[in-house]
């Protein structure tokens, strides 16, 4: 019994922490396009109204970070695949009145 506990323990502390990790979760969405400058920075659009608060309530940048590359490889997978995607959004501390592309980024995706 205790080696099963053990396991089950540590599933819900990383998904506990995963949770907390972002502020926000779309619906599920398409991805509609991706842009990606030579400086490393991505951004992404998904179908129309599936990210609240973030550019024109459909975009944001991949979030920056040491695993970004699976990242944006799971995006890129999940567009050629015409697949459908729940995101996982943070919202960035901007000016009043703001309505960049900096608005959001996205901090994990999971495919449908």
């Amino acid at each position: 019994m205790k080696s099963l506990i053990t396991p089950i323990v540590a599933t819900t502390i990383f998904f506990s922490s995963f949770i907390a990790a972002h502020d926000k979760a779309s619906a599920s969405t398409k991805i509609v396009s991706i842009y990606s400058k030579n400086n490393g920075t991505s951004f992404i659009t998904f179908e129309a109204e599936k990210l609240p608060g973030c550019y024109s309530n459909r975009g944001a940048y991949i979030s920056s970070g040491t695993d970004i590359n699976k990242l944006y490889s799971t995006i890129l997978a999940a567009k050629l695949a015409d697949k459908k995607v729940t995101v996982f959004y943070n919202y960035n501390d901007v000016n009043s009145g703001y309505t960049g592309w900096g608005l959001c980024h996205i901090e994990a995706i999971s495919v449908s």
